[in-house]
């Protein structure tokens, strides 16, 4: 429904910040919010991150709201005393410069607050509570995408204050096909928080999720051949996306990774790229810190009005379609 609005709950990251140049092109006019979270790095960090995403990609015009800090400590999570203030590099950005990607009237203001003479509020009084976001989805009756590529902490506290089923969880989950589905491994973001990713993967009815084995079979050639693209386009994404890459390489990093969490975006933009499989999934987190698997049950008949409380997992992708719209985007964005 191209009406509905968007909401993008991420943890920047420089795989987040790609994601949302990826927003930027398919529906920047959707884009009703930018829920920053824990993650890459401390929460702080993430809504300057985000910030910057702002200043860089004004196609995306919306509010920033903060979100966790940390893993709700309910449950199983309250006798490990996690706190994931220090996970990380200190600005979760590898060393890459933002302020590099924006105008000289721009790079004064974060050299401001850099120095500490500007508060992140003053610099951006539209960065609001998490509470203020769930007051507008409540209020939008058309409804609201929501997209998660960080933890699941904030998607299962916004899930939780809505009463209505008008609106779908978008997020990225884990290797289905590259192991026994009932053995499937648990991703970075659902490791963080899976008493969160129980909530939202066993109780939303409308719940999408991207594998991440869709990742396991990039080609490297195909991947290659969007960053020798960038090397000679001036975007702001073209850059971002060389600077990333260099960064990510210098750290031993896989740098094909940096384009995981665009998935979801892709999925509500173009969701013909992708092979569909619907299915019941259940978290394993008894013996978190060392849960490794989660349950998903594949059912392979199932019927439309079935498939609406069913998990609809994304196991395949066109990856020579997927670069091709990734270098429509570096052009453009």
């Amino acid at each position: 429904m191209q009406n509905k609005g968007i909401v993008i709950d991420c943890d920047p990251g420089l795989d987040d910040l790609l994601a949302l140049c990826a927003a930027a092109y398919f529906f920047p006019h959707r884009v009703k919010g930018i829920c920053s979270t824990y993650g890459n790095t401390n929460v702080e960090q993430t809504l300057r991150n985000s910030l910057m995403a702002l200043k860089i990609l004004p196609q995306i015009n919306c509010s920033i709201y903060r979100g966790a800090a940390c893993a709700d400590f309910s449950g199983i999570n309250t006798k490990l005393k996690l706190n994931w203030q220090g996970y990380g590099d200190n600005d979760g950005l590898c060393g890459v410069q933002l302020t590099t990607l924006l105008e000289q009237s721009k790079v004064d203001l974060f050299k401001d607050f850099e120095a500490g003479k500007k508060s992140l509020t003053n610099l951006n009084p539209e960065i609001r509570d998490i509470t203020e976001l769930i007051v507008k989805l409540k209020e939008k009756k058309d409804g609201y995408d929501l997209i998660s590529i960080a933890p699941l902490t904030d998607i299962s506290a916004l899930y939780r204050a809505m009463s209505n089923e008008n609106f779908s969880i978008y997020t990225l989950g884990s290797y289905f096909n590259l192991c026994p589905v009932e053995r499937a491994r648990l991703s970075y973001n659902i490791k963080l928080d899976p008493n969160a990713a129980n909530k939202v993967f066993t109780e939303c009815p409308n719940l999408t999720i991207t594998g991440l084995d869709i990742y396991g079979n990039w080609s490297e050639h195909d991947f290659f051949k969007l960053f020798n693209a960038s090397t000679k386009i001036n975007t702001v994404s073209s850059r971002l996306l060389r600077n990333s890459v260099f960064a990510y390489n210098c750290h031993k990093m896989d740098a094909s990774a940096l384009l995981v969490d665009s998935l979801p975006i892709f999925a509500i933009a173009h969701p013909e790229l992708f092979t569909w499989t619907y299915g019941t999934i259940k978290v394993i987190a008894e013996n978190y810190p060392n849960v490794d698997f989660m349950q998903f049950q594949v059912e392979e008949f199932i019927s439309e009005i079935d498939k609406k409380t069913k998990a609809k997992v994304a196991t395949g992708i066109d990856l020579s379609a997927f670069i091709d719209y990734w270098l429509e985007i570096i052009c453009k964005i």
